[in-house]
C-alpha cells in the first residue's frame, strides 16, 4: 500500500507526458488525418512500459467536405470561316418616279425628292442626263418664276424755258381684230374687184360639132361681193362680152361667181350667168350655129394662179346653150387664157 502510494506521488516521466500530448493530439487530428494504424499498415505499436497506454482505433471524424469549384465553361467557338468573302454592301436601288400630266405645259413627277413640276422641255432633259433619278424642277405649288423686267428710267431734260407747250395724246393703234381688210375684198371704190381680159377660140366644139372659127376677145369686170350674198357663199357678181372678130356669134352675159383657193397661190372658179346672143336661132346656114333661143344659159370653169396681190392667169372654159327650152339648141364652147387684175 506504502509503495502504491509513493508510487503515485513521483512525477511521471517526461517521456510519458509526451506521449500523453501525442495522444491528445491525435484525438483533435482524427478528422483529418488517418489513424496511425492506417499509415502503417497495422495497428499502433504498444506503448512503452511505464508509459500511458495508447488508445485503440481512432474514432473516425466528420467526413471530409471537399469544396467544389467552380465549373469552367468551354471557350466559345471560333467564328466561321467563309470560302469565299462576304458579298461588297450593295444601295438600295433609285427609288420608281411616277409622271402625270399636270396643266397642258406642266408634268408632274413624284418620286424620292417629292413631288415636283417640270415643263415638257425640262422634263425631256431630265431623262435624258446621266444619272439615277429625275434633277431639276420645281417644288409643286411653287410659283414659276418670271423673267426679270428691265425698267428703263427716262433720262432727265432741261426744263423749257417757255411755257409748256400742249402735246397731243398718242393715237392708238387700231386693234388687229379690225385691221384693214386685204385689197383684193375692198376693191376700187368698195365695189369694184377685178378686170379680166384675153383671147378666146371660138366654137371649140367640146359638147357639139363645130360650125364657126375664130377668136373671140373676151372681157369681164368682177365686183364686190356684198354682204348678204354670205348665205350663198359669197360670189362676186360679173358681167362680160365675147365678141367674135370675124362677126361670128357675139354674146353680152351677166351672173355670179364663185372662186376658192385651194393651195395657195393656185384657185378654181365656177361661174353662172345669162347670155344674150346675137347669133342665129334655127337652121339657116351650115355655117352657123342654130342656138335656139335669144336668151341662153352661161357656164364656165376656171382654173388659175395668182400672182403676187393684184395678178394672176387662169384657163377658162365656157359653154352657152338653152338647156332644151327651144326647139334648136346646138350650144357654143369656147375655151382660152384669161388675164386678171385684182384692185
Amino acid at each position: 500500500m506504502g509503495d502504491l502510494v509513493q508510487t503515485a506521488s513521483k512525477p511521471p516521466p517526461l517521456r510519458a507526458v509526451f506521449a500523453a500530448l501525442l495522444a491528445i493530439a491525435a484525438l483533435h487530428m482524427g478528422a483529418w488525418l488517418p489513424s496511425a494504424p492506417a499509415l502503417a499498415g497495422g495497428n499502433a505499436a504498444a506503448p512503452e512500459p511505464g508509459g500511458i497506454p495508447m488508445p485503440g482505433p481512432p474514432i473516425p471524424g466528420p467526413p471530409i467536405k471537399v469544396r467544389p469549384e467552380a465549373s469552367i465553361q468551354p471557350p466559345p467557338p471560333p467564328p466561321p470561316i467563309y470560302a469565299t468573302p462576304p458579298p461588297a454592301y450593295a444601295p438600295p436601288p433609285p427609288a420608281p418616279y411616277f409622271a402625270a400630266p399636270g396643266s397642258p405645259d406642266e408634268i408632274i413627277v413624284i418620286d424620292g425628292n417629292g413631288t415636283r413640276v417640270f415643263s415638257p422641255q425640262e422634263y425631256e432633259a431630265a431623262r435624258n442626263a446621266p444619272g439615277d433619278g429625275l434633277p431639276g424642277g420645281r417644288p409643286f405649288g411653287a410659283e414659276p418664276e418670271k423673267p426679270e423686267t428691265m425698267i428703263v428710267e427716262p433720262s432727265p431734260q432741261a426744263e423749257p424755258a417757255g411755257p409748256a407747250m400742249p402735246v397731243a395724246p398718242p393715237v392708238p393703234a387700231p386693234p388687229r381684230a379690225q385691221a384693214a381688210a386685204p385689197a383684193e375684198d375692198d376693191g376700187l371704190g368698195g365695189f369694184l374687184s377685178e378686170l379680166r381680159i384675153g383671147p378666146m377660140i371660138h366654137d371649140v366644139g367640146i359638147f357639139n360639132s363645130s360650125k364657126e372659127d375664130a377668136i373671140d376677145v373676151n372681157l369681164e369686170i368682177l365686183f364686190v361681193s356684198p354682204d348678204f350674198f354670205r348665205l350663198i357663199l359669197s360670189p362676186r357678181p360679173m358681167i362680160g362680152i365675147s365678141a367674135n372678130v370675124v362677126g361670128d356669134t357675139s354674146q353680152i352675159y351677166g351672173g355670179l361667181a364663185w372662186d376658192w383657193m385651194f393651195l395657195d397661190p393656185f384657185f378654181v372658179e365656177a361661174a353662172l350667168a345669162l347670155a344674150v346672143h346675137d347669133g342665129e336661132t334655127d337652121i339657116e346656114s351650115q355655117d352657123k350655129k342654130a342656138l335656139g333661143c335669144q336668151l341662153l344659159g352661161r357656164e364656165s370653169l376656171s382654173l388659175g394662179a395668182r400672182v403676187g396681190e393684184q395678178h394672176s392667169v387662169s384657163l377658162t372654159a365656157a359653154h352657152i346653150s338653152n338647156f332644151g327650152l327651144c326647139d334648136q339648141d346646138e350650144g357654143l364652147d369656147s375655151v382660152g387664157f384669161l388675164y386678171g387684175y385684182r384692185f
